[in-house]
């Protein structure tokens, strides 16, 4: 083993006394410090480290002052998750369409002389059992209208606060009136009626609304522009129903109303599970 001599061990002392001595120091007398003096200060190799790595140990930070770390704020998150509950609700969306499918067809099915293809959904209202028909066409749509307020909640950081006021109350509309058709039956004609206009003719308006609002984020524009078909799809089936079911229709000879209405009301309700089933993932 070679120890140092004396000479190599003063030589390593004079050394590091004299880059110390070459440091150089920020003001510290009473006025702020200079900038210039502060910025060469910071940059100096021995607090900075060389290319080797050199004096990275070096307390950087002594003087806040001088420092180059720059404070991070408090920010909140750019996409602030759903709440459970919000999420839980888009399923009502899903919920009321199948209640609403497993009511009508057991009970159409079940009943006498009823046909499926000829008479309406609104037939099963009166009769026997018809308030197992009416409680499914209230329930039902309280189950799609809380769905609604999940699904816009979904897109809250996606779609500003105006144009989701528009959307729920446009998507509201049908599934309030699927619920007066369930409070007003046939024997109430301007109440059902009502419900009726609001159940199957205000989504045409409702999916293009939703669809153009939708399309504009990266996010939703898929569905955004299905729905933009959705609508043109739906004023198609209506007016073809309105040819066919209603008593006195050109068409209601045909005996096809109670079909016509069904694939109406099944394209309409699967537009909504949609949108619940994908608010429900992307919360």
């Amino acid at each position: 083993m070679v120890w140092p001599s004396t000479f190599t061990v003063a030589t390593h002392q004079r050394t590091a006394e004299t880059a110390s001595a070459a440091l150089p120091r920020p003001p510290t007398t009473g006025s702020a410090p200079v900038p210039a003096d502060l910025d060469r200060y910071a940059r100096h190799p021995v607090y900075q480290g060389n290319s080797q790595g050199k004096g990275k140990d070096m307390n950087r930070t002594a003087d806040p002052r001088i420092t180059n770390a720059k404070p991070t704020p408090n920010a909140t998150p750019a996409n602030p998750a759903t709440s459970p509950a919000a999420r839980r609700l888009a399923l009502g969306a899903i919920a009321g369409p199948i209640l609403f499918t497993l009511a009508w067809l057991p009970l159409g099915l079940l009943r006498p002389g009823y046909s499926q293809i000829r008479q309406q959904i609104s037939d099963l209202g009166i009769g026997p059992h018809g308030i197992l028909m009416d409680g499914a066409f209230v329930l039902g749509g309280l189950l799609i209208l809380a769905g609604v307020v999940g699904i816009v909640q979904a897109t809250r950081t996606d779609v500003g606060t105006t144009a989701r006021w528009i959307c729920t109350v446009l998507l509201a509309l049908a599934p309030l009136g699927e619920i007066a058709v369930g409070a007003f039956n046939e024997t109430h004609v301007t109440g059902h009626v009502t419900g009726a206009i609001l159940a199957f003719q205000t989504p045409i308006i409702g999916f293009l609304a939703t669809g153009l609002v939708l399309r504009r984020s990266p996010r939703w524009r898929r569905i955004g522009n299905w729905l933009l078909v959705a609508s043109p799809l739906t004023l198609v089936l209506v007016q073809i129903f309105l040819q066919t079911g209603p008593p006195g229709a050109p068409l209601a000879a045909t005996g096809l109303g109670g079909l016509t209405e069904r694939i109406m009301v099944g394209e309409i309700q699967a537009w909504y599970a949609a949108l619940g089933w994908l608010a429900y993932r992307r919360s």
